[in-house]
């Protein structure tokens, strides 16, 4: 039975199991495997080169493929995926029937996603660690602190024995391997005192390097917060006050308020490391160059122009404050805006097989006929999504920045290729193939590199 079919077997409706997050140091140190595992996705593997997203519509005719770049030699892009706290309708380990919850379908553009959340350890829920997987993207969970009580809870750590740090790095490397993660953001967004910033900085340590052994790709990623002397002061760019950081983990996520020099200060702090500095993007817009929204691409461009990577943070923005009826077409705007800002992939495994759902349905179909009529929503029957964005009609009457509005907006599809949520072969949706209405022909064929 291939992985799809193993998905399948459990019903959505009727099955409570659910993807819970750890709360406190006991609970970390006592976490044992689940008795029954969760069929879960291994990384599938992509292409080893990778191109720079068009912005060229999908018919244009002076549309040529881009040079392929080695993947290892650009910079990337992280999602960090902030929605409403966390642990939604996305926490159920077999989906839910809430067919209009969010959805990400863009991996193609992406290299990392981050399941976010406020509590403890956030360990990422199977949905999103299979739709990640398939499309070859890292996800990472997050191990965060904050506030006072945040505070307690690192010092629980800290402070105890050597035996028990290493004890608590050993369950977070279990953690990962079991749930299917391949790392962690660390989040400290409290004070630190200052005899214990040496501590914390030997387990930051210590975890890269336990996790590198046991998963080769994994990635620990740092949040710029805590300075070398424990202050919570967020630098917004790589510097002395946080490199010590850096300089123990795979890369640091810079917060939001950047400045252009501070990027570039940045790469000088990073040296032979420079792909590893991911600049904040805050697509709420919060303090953030160009105001986030449909202008979220305006922050990106900055970074990009000195060749760093890319942290969107909160990227369900669209999903969040616009109407639900107008989620499609509006995230394939904003998504698309960002398209020539992003290193491309695909996949690169075979056999390869597609039928374009993207994880939900008013219905779900088998082999091209009805198979339930009820509406459905499981990230983990997602099926392999195209490369290139959909077209979309000029979306010029859009507010920019990080303008909010629940109105319904004009911006419809309009391109040849599009996804269609009306039909299927496997699953709840496909790509529909039309002819555009505002050029007189359509001859193109379609190809995959």
């Amino acid at each position: 039975m291939d992985m799809y079919e193993e998905l399948c077997k459990s019903p959505c409706k009727g099955d409570c199991t659910e993807c819970v997050p750890l709360l406190s140091v006991q609970e970390v140190l006592e976490w044992r495997p689940d008795e029954r595992p969760w069929p879960l996705r291994p990384l599938s593997p992509r292409t080893a080169c990778s191109s720079v997203g068009t912005s060229h519509l999908c018919h244009q005719t002076q549309w040529r493929p881009t040079k392929l770049l080695d993947r290892r030699t650009v910079p990337r892009t992280l999602v960090c995926h902030d929605m409403k706290g966390g642990y939604l309708d996305d926490r159920f380990v077999y989906g839910s029937d809430n067919h209009a919850d969010y959805r990400f379908f863009h991996w193609a553009g992406v290299d990392i996603f981050v399941y976010f959340s406020h509590k403890f350890v956030t360990i990422a829920p199977p949905v999103w660690v299979n739709a990640a997987h398939l499309h070859g993207v890292l996800i990472l969970g997050t191990v965060i602190t904050e506030w006072d009580s945040g505070k307690k809870l690192l010092e629980e750590v800290l402070h105890g024995s050597k035996e028990k740090r290493s004890q608590f790095v050993h369950q977070l490397v279990s953690i990962c391997k079991h749930y299917g993660m391949d790392g962690w953001l660390i989040n400290v967004e409290n004070k630190v005192e200052p005899k214990d910033v040496v501590v914390l900085k030997e387990l930051l340590e210590e975890l890269t390097a336990a996790m590198h052994r046991e998963i080769s790709h994994s990635q620990v990623i740092w949040y710029d917060s805590v300075t070398r002397d424990g202050s919570l002061k967020w630098q917004n760019e790589l510097n002395a006050e946080n490199k010590l950081f850096f300089d123990v983990c795979d890369g640091i996520f810079l917060n939001y308020v950047w400045k252009e020099d501070g990027l570039a200060r940045s790469i000088r702090q990073a040296g032979v490391r420079a792909l590893d500095v991911y600049v904040g993007v805050d697509v709420f817009g919060r303090n953030c160059y160009g105001g986030g929204g449909f202008n979220t691409s305006a922050a990106v461009e900055k970074a990009r122009a000195q060749g760093l990577s890319v942290a969107l943070f909160a990227q369900g923005w669209v999903h969040e404050c616009w109407a639900l009826e107008n989620f499609t077409p509006l995230e394939y705007t904003f998504w698309r805006k960002l398209w020539p800002l992003l290193h491309v992939h695909g996949p690169s495994g075979l056999p390869f097989d597609t039928s374009f759902c993207q994880g939900y349905g008013e219905r779900k179909y088998k082999r091209g006929k009805v198979e339930s009529e009820q509406p459905w929503h499981n990230l983990s029957l997602q099926m392999p999504q195209p490369c290139l964005p959909i077209c979309v009609e000029d979306a010029s009457q859009l507010p920019k920045g990080d303008a909010v509005s629940k109105e319904k907006v004009t911006t419809k599809f309009s391109g040849c290729v599009q996804h269609w949520p009306k039909d299927a072969y496997h699953g709840g949706g496909c790509l529909r193939l039309q002819r555009p209405t505002n050029i007189e022909v359509f001859g193109q064929r379609i190809y995959h590199k």
